[in-house]
């Protein structure tokens, strides 16, 4: 946890650890990591630590590359400075998305209406006579994967669609 890696930060120095269930706070979809720079990694008790990206330039990928939002699981050496304990990510694969979340979905082109990322049941009402619906989906991570299963038949027809996130959760 983040409070572990604040307070016992000697036992994980030049470790590999994890962290799970974090938001980078200067992640907006638009910034991006540069060259030893620190950031604010939070979990969701608001406990808060450094993320520390020690690389230089041509060291690794991290640098120039968007800081990922939405809650991650984040692999690290474990380092320390100024009695903090701080993680290092290596590479961009060691920012892994825990998002399984969608940001739409979409009954025949047709946003459902009241959706919510939060609900995971809806049911559509279509006209007599329709044909079987198409359902389509959109991932809040692109890292996210999709499988939707459309159903067959109108009447009582069920289409499921599961998002599965970078870290295989769904």
């Amino acid at each position: 946890t983040v409070d572990e890696l604040k307070t016992t930060y000697l036992q994980y120095q030049s470790m590999l650890v994890k962290v799970v269930d974090v938001v980078i706070n200067e992640a907006n979809g638009i910034a991006t990591f540069a060259a030893t720079s620190s950031y604010t990694i939070q979990d969701g008790a608001a406990v808060t630590a450094t993320l520390r990206q020690n690389w230089k330039a041509g060291e690794t990928d991290l640098i120039g590359s968007v800081i990922p939002t939405g809650p991650l699981a984040v692999y690290g050496i474990g380092t320390v400075f100024s009695s903090a304990g701080q993680i290092s990510p290596r590479t961009t694969a060691d920012l892994v998305s825990m998002d399984a979340t969608l940001t739409d979905l979409k009954v025949n082109d047709v946003t459902v209406t009241d959706f919510d990322a939060a609900t995971l049941t809806y049911s559509v009402e279509l006209p007599f006579g329709a044909a079987v619906p198409a359902v389509t989906a959109t991932a809040t991570s692109t890292s996210a994967t999709l499988d939707i299963t459309q159903a067959t038949v109108v009447d009582g027809g069920v289409a499921t669609v599961l998002v599965t996130a970078q870290d295989g959760e769904g």
